[in-house]
């Protein structure tokens, strides 16, 4: 599980001025977006940013363009129709895909919509982009009611606590295991790091930047973290 393309790009471009950057699409939903609290887009805060940066001070010589590929309230379902348009056709060096809190509402009997979605995801970007891969397992979902969740907001609740209840999100989590090992591809495992930090006596509850689904920045930078540690060879992001 390297990263032959993206480090090759990164060398080309700190060797050559003239190289074109090392370009990164992070392909998801509204965390990817940069949605954090209601109606509020953070775009220093999102995790790939926050990669962004963290790759330029590790690589001061080389320019990365990061792609925000994110659209909220999509599931990966719904982002087969702009593949061709927000991905493929960047051609990028590295392909972030990160999909699974819509897909857990929306969750059907095993999962199979998903399971089919995220696997046509990757073996289009395989076949059709010459892209290093990284799945990531989503963040965790509200599991009480809190005081961060706001007004215009606050109908949401009672379904994502009912998805909470019922392991959806669980499932979403382990069917992308399951593919990063069936195609052998580096994974986040974002979700297994908020479960460390339930076991350690974290409540997650306030790090859902408006109480519900969104990430607040801190949490952006745990993911961002697992996913530097991957590039640099140091784990499997667990």
């Amino acid at each position: 599980m390297t990263f032959n393309r993206l480090h090759r790009r990164i060398a080309a471009k700190t060797a050559r001025y003239g190289e074109a950057p090392a370009i990164i699409v992070a392909f998801g939903n509204s965390v990817t977006q940069g949605y954090t609290r209601a109606g509020t887009i953070e775009p220093k805060a999102v995790y790939h940013q926050q990669l962004k940066e963290k790759l330029e001070a590790h690589y001061p010589l080389c320019t990365f363009s990061v792609i925000n590929a994110g659209a909220a309230a999509q599931t990966a379902t719904d982002a087969l129709a702009r593949l061709e348009r927000d991905v493929i056709r960047y051609q990028p060096d590295l392909v972030i895909i990160s999909f699974g809190l819509n897909d857990a509402v929306a969750f059907d009997e095993g999962g199979s919509a998903f399971k089919r979605s995220l696997t046509t995801i990757v073996e289009r970007v395989k076949v059709e982009t010459d892209a290093d891969i990284i799945l990531l397992t989503p963040n965790f979902m509200v599991s009480a009611d809190n005081p961060f969740i706001d007004s215009t907001e606050r109908h949401y609740l009672s379904n994502f606590l009912e998805v909470y209840k019922a392991g959806c999100l669980g499932q979403v989590a382990q069917i992308i295991r399951d593919c990063a090992e069936a195609f052998q591809l580096p994974l986040a495992d974002v979700y297994a790091a908020w479960q460390r930090l339930v076991a350690n006596g974290e409540d997650t509850n306030a790090m859902l930047a408006n109480g519900l689904n969104h990430p607040n920045a801190a949490a952006h930078t745990l993911c961002a973290d697992l996913i530097i540690d991957l590039i640099h060879g140091q784990g499997q992001g667990l």
